[in-house]
């Protein structure tokens, strides 16, 4: 019997501290055994995947995707290092929205993997389930702002400018309404 976790338990609750839901079974040769899961969606949609490993393959997958992950955010860091200097030094016109596209992307990854709640907010059910819908309205809201300085569409496009600007008011209700309308 495992005790009861999901994202609106604290990580550390959790039967095995990693970011995807692991239940360690173990099973002797030939022996069957009846898994019973209670799944609840608070009310929206659950995918669920169900995959049997053995240890030693487990493991090996999570290394391998601890790996791919620590690549990019390492990737992403060294970009949003060098793309603050470059807005220190040079002060280019779109820098500050390139940073934030940049770091609300980086942002979005973390939590979607589940890389934030193992390791910045593990603390946290409650940023977990923002995290998530936050980031990628913030990854638009930046991402659209962007396109709007590097493609002038003040000056060259104004009807689209407009309709942009439209398109920034609702995707920022849509993230500060991250914060009260749980995403799982």
């Amino acid at each position: 019997v495992f005790p009861a976790t999901g994202s609106s338990q604290p990580f550390r609750k959790r039967p095995e501290l990693y970011r995807y839901f692991h239940f360690p079974i173990h099973l002797d040769p030939g022996e069957a055994v009846t898994v019973v899961l209670k799944v609840n969606g608070n009310g929206g949609n659950v995918r669920m995947p169900i995959q049997l490993w053995e240890a030693q393959a487990l493991q090996a997958e999570r290394r391998g995707r601890l790996t791919f992950l620590s690549i990019y955010f390492c990737v992403m860091a060294v970009i949003l290092i060098f793309g603050s200097f470059i807005l220190a030094v040079i002060k280019t016109e779109f820098g500050g929205q390139y940073l934030a596209y940049t770091l609300a992307v980086t942002g979005m990854v973390a939590a979607f993997s589940g890389f934030g709640y193992q390791y910045l907010w593990p603390w946290s059910p409650y940023l977990q389930d923002a995290a998530a819908p936050l980031l990628a309205n913030a990854s638009l809201l930046a991402g659209f702002s962007l396109m709007q300085k590097l493609f002038r569409t003040r000056q060259e496009k104004p009807i689209l400018n407009r309709l942009i600007d439209l398109l920034l008011i609702i995707l920022g209700v849509f993230t500060i309404t991250a914060f009260f309308e749980p995403f799982f």
